[in-house]
């Protein structure tokens, strides 16, 4: 059960990040934060997944730095609140970085020791992600090439994945899927 409930509760967060963005993007992060950790994380487990997250949280200002300064990702910082600057992520980027963090030690779990596989889906999944979220986002465009766009983030995304799997979730030991 807990493993279906990871699963729709990033799927929730990622199309209300993408859909509205903004301040909405943060309440989402932030409510789907704390059912995680009432209902999926282990008591014993919190503070461990808290270090996982801002971890990856970490890695993923590193990556969408890269995507927004490649121009492979063009936030329109005109109509988002809470935009910092045309060179910096937008926040409801980041914020669904911490909605991906809660899937590696629940849903995503099964990767941890298939890094091959990892870096095959994250070459694939990512860029599709990111061309969705183009057109349901108004947040947001990819790049004046979209081909250019899209293999910058499946190569910087089947980098960043199978790194974050082995050094990030490596101690940490994936949950049963109950």
């Amino acid at each position: 059960m807990r493993f279906v409930a990871n699963i729709v509760l990033f799927y929730l967060g990622w199309l209300a990040c993408v859909w509205q963005g903004g301040l909405l993007a943060l309440v989402a992060t932030g409510l789907l934060l704390a059912v995680h950790f009432y209902f999926i994380v282990e008591k014993q487990d919190r503070r461990l997944e808290w270090q996982l997250i801002a971890s990856v949280l970490l890695v993923g200002v590193v990556v969408e730095l890269l995507v927004v300064n490649t121009g492979a990702l063009v936030p329109a910082v005109d109509t988002d609140i809470l935009a910092i600057s045309s060179w910096f992520p937008p926040i409801w980027l980041l914020c669904l970085w911490v909605i991906f963090a809660t899937t590696l030690r629940h849903s995503l779990s099964w990767l941890q020791k298939r890094t091959w596989l990892g870096v095959i889906l994250a070459a694939l999944s990512a860029p599709s992600s990111y061309y969705a979220g183009s057109l349901l986002s108004p947040y947001m465009s990819l790049g004046s090439s979209l081909v250019v766009s899209l293999v910058v983030i499946g190569v910087l995304w089947a980098i960043a994945f199978p790194l974050i799997m082995r050094f990030l979730v490596k101690e940490a030991q994936p949950y049963a899927s109950s």
